[in-house]
Formats: C-alpha cells, sequence, structure tokens
C-alpha cells in the first residue's frame, strides 16, 4: 500500500535451519504504521513467515462498531491473512504457541488490552519486541509505559524513537532487554512518500488535529489539553469564509466518545457539528482510517494541532504548523522543532496566521527548514529493515547454541 517495499533488499539469502516466525499483535491499526515498515521488511524476506495477529477490541469507546470496521479496512491494506487472536461465536482464544512465534511484536506497553495474554504467558514462547507507537516528546510519557510491571521485564529487544527515550529505557532496564536507539520506522513512510508526492496543490489544504481530552483546555492541563471545545464553531465559520481553503479535520479517534463520556458534549451536540461541517462544501471529517494517514499528512498544507503523537511527523514534512498545545515540558531534542512552529493561545491567533500564511507570508519558514534538518541529520529512513536484520542475527547466534 505504502511502496514500502521498494526500500527493502528481496534477495538476501539466509543460511537457516528453518524460517523465522513473527508474530505482529495488532490493537488500533492506526498505530500499526509504528512497525509498517518492519512488517513489510520482514515480508520481504523468503526465509520469514510473517503472522499478523487481531487483539479483540477492549475499549469502551468502540463499543460502537468502530473497530471493526477500522479492523476491516486495515486487512484490505495488508497482503497477510489476519488472523483473529478470540473468535466471539467459539467464545476461544488463539493458541499463539500453535504458531511457533520466534519473535513477537508489542502494539502498546499497557497489559490490560491484552486480555487474556499476559506478558509473562507471551515472554514464554517467544521474544517480545516492541516499538513505541508515538514518538515520545514528553518524558512523563515514557514512564508510562513501566506502570505494568511486567511490561519491562519481559521484553527482550526495545526500539527507541529518541536518544531520550533510549535513556529512560536504559536506566529502568534491570532485567537485560536488548534496547536500541536506531531511528524510528514510523519515519520510513514520510520518507517514501516525499520522494514520490509531486502533485499540484491546487488549493490551501489545512488539516486539524484536535486531541482528545475535550475536558481540558490547554492552559491549565499541563500539557496535553484539547483546543477542540474552544475552536469547534471558529473552524466552521473561518472555512465557510474561506472557501477558497480546502479544511480537513481529524480528531483522536476516541475524542467525540471522550466527549460525551465526560459529559461535556451530547451525542445530539456532536451531530450536529458534524452535520455543520458535512454541510460545508470546503470542510470534511477524516475518520482517520489507515489508509489516509500517510497520504493526508503529506497532502497538507498547513496544520493546526494540539498535542499529538504525529507531532514530529507533521514537523518532518517541512510544512507550517500552527501549534494550538502547550508548548512547555517537551524533551531537549524537539525544542528547535517547537521553536519553528506557530504557537498560538487563541483562535484570532490562529485566523491571523492562517491569513498570512495564504497570502505566502510564512517568516519562520527557514527556521524550519534549517529545523527539520537538524533534526534528521544521522537519522535514516531504512529502519525497518535494521530492525529486522537485528532479529535476523539474533535468531542466527542462538540457532548456533
Amino acid at each position: 500500500m505504502f511502496g514500502i517495499k521498494d526500500l527493502f533488499s528481496k534477495k538476501k539469502t539466509l543460511k537457516l535451519d528453518r524460517k523465522i516466525n513473527v508474530v505482529f499483535l495488532v490493537y488500533r491499526p492506526s498505530i500499526f504504521t509504528s512497525v509498517r515498515s518492519v512488517y513489510e521488511c520482514a515480508k520481504s524476506h523468503k526465509d520469514i513467515n510473517v503472522y499478523i495477529v487481531a487483539l479483540p477490541a477492549c475499549m469502551e469507546e468502540y463499543a460502537d462498531g468502530k473497530q471493526s470496521a477500522e479492523y476491516e479496512e486495515f486487512y484490505r491494506s495488508i497482503d497477510t491473512e489476519m488472523l483473529q487472536a478470540y473468535d466471539k461465536n467459539e467464545d476461544k482464544w488463539l493458541d499463539l504457541s500453535e504458531l511457533s512465534p520466534d519473535y513477537i511484536f508489542l502494539p502498546m506497553p499497557y497489559e490490560e488490552y491484552y486480555l487474556k495474554y499476559s506478558f509473562t504467558y507471551l515472554s514464554q514462547i517467544a521474544k517480545l519486541c516492541f516499538v513505541p507507537y508515538g514518538y515520545s516528546c514528553l518524558e512523563q510519557y515514557v514512564h508510562f509505559h513501566f506502570r505494568c510491571k511486567t511490561f519491562l521485564a519481559n521484553l527482550s529487544f526495545v526500539f527507541t524513537s529518541s536518544l531520550t527515550e533510549y535513556g529512560i529505557y536504559m536506566r529502568n532496564n534491570s532485567k537485560g532487554a536488548r534496547v536500541f536507539n536506531i531511528g524510528y520506522p514510523r519515519f520510513d513512510l514520510l520518507n517514501l512518500k516525499n520522494n514520490t508526492s509531486t502533485d499540484k496543490k491546487q488549493q490551501l489544504k489545512i488539516l486539524y488535529l484536535p486531541r482528545f481530552t475535550v475536558e481540558y483546555d490547554k492552559k491549565h492541563f499541563f500539557p496535553e489539553g484539547s483546543s477542540f471545545i474552544e475552536f469547534k464553531e471558529n473552524v466552521i465559520s473561518w472555512a465557510q469564509q474561506n472557501d477558497d481553503c480546502d479544511f480537513v479535520i481529524r480528531p483522536h479517534p476516541v475524542m467525540f466518545a471522550q466527549a460525551v463520556s465526560m459529559n461535556v458534549m451530547t451525542q445530539e451536540e456532536i451531530d450536529n457539528w458534524k452535520k455543520s461541517v458535512s454541510d460545508s462544501k470546503n470542510m470534511s471529517l477524516d475518520d482517520a482510517t489507515i489508509s489516509s494517514y500517510i497520504e493526508r499528512l503529506l497532502d497538507t498544507d498547513v496544520f493546526i494541532s494540539d498535542f499529538s503523537s504525529l507531532l514530529v511527523e507533521c514537523f518532518i514534512t517541512r510544512k507550517p504548523v500552527i501549534y494550538t498545545g502547550n508548548p512547555d515540558g517537551m524533551i531537549e531534542e524537539v525544542q528547535e522543532m517547537l521553536e519553528s512552529f506557530y504557537v498560538v493561545d487563541n483562535w484570532q491567533e490562529v485566523e491571523k496566521i492562517l491569513s498570512d500564511l495564504k497570502q505566502g507570508i510564512d517568516p519562520k519558514k527557514e527556521l524550519r527548514e534549517k529545523a527539520v534538518d537538524n533534526f534528521m541529520q544521522g537519522r535514516e529512513y531504512n529502519v525497518g529493515e535494521k530492525i529486522i536484520d537485528i532479529l535476523i542475527e539474533d535468531f542466527q547466534q542462538n540457532s548456533k547454541k
């Protein structure tokens, strides 16, 4: 789907006694992008068997069936049979040991999402691998990974997204997991698309990324508050007055469910708001499916974003970012990125920057270009291949014992 296979050599010959079995557990397909290039590289090796196992929905927000639709769309985007961890009709769990896995990639560090598959059980049948599902701009997010005591204790391989994250894992790594800081596989996808996307823009395309924490505003909930409640009517009004722009809103997948559960909005209010968006000829609501994720980022001219795991990816596209979140507390590695953002406190400031950008006034362009170059210095775009090479080497070494 993403054309990632072009990154990898398909003619590697391995001298192995048998094929290597690699399992990817999938909880939310939208975060599978963190290991997508790893998966594609594994698929390119004739000496590796690849399995994708879908975990059942276990978050209340997905009770309306959205995740089922997301899984269906995800299944169409891959060329591997997707196994179901749980058969609801038979009330039966898949015995993962029957796949004879050598390596299992975990999608999240939180054991409650795995239900019957405890980290201890999984580590008894394979070596566990973890790639963070988002680039960690905050140290506190990395520490959240360790709230489950059995997570790091049962890992064999960790591939961190940043030097800061690497340091935190090393300081907490008392059980001997192998921790690597070789780059972030999600960046593999952006590089390919940047190299192949040459479409000329017919109109200014704006992407708004509101956070799900709608019960907090950005000023009083450091740093994760959402701008949505404050901006939800403004974005519609502005878009209707600027019909020469294409305005797309891509909320966090659980934002609307969170608004209802926290009594911030009623379902009727949400439905009316969505109708206002659909009635606007130049607005659309992105349903956050996996297929549109990379394409959407690279087809955008201007980002308006709360704090998000996508911030770094928006930044790497070299497009202007109007940052509506709290800039305090970010790790050192993204400070230059923050300086290249247009940081705002209210909608009036957003309007002013959008007006300037429409006229080609982009005073932070050179700063942004330099910041991206500095950030990507030393980072490569073949991280998925590197990860698979590490696992192959590990398998070969252990086969000789």
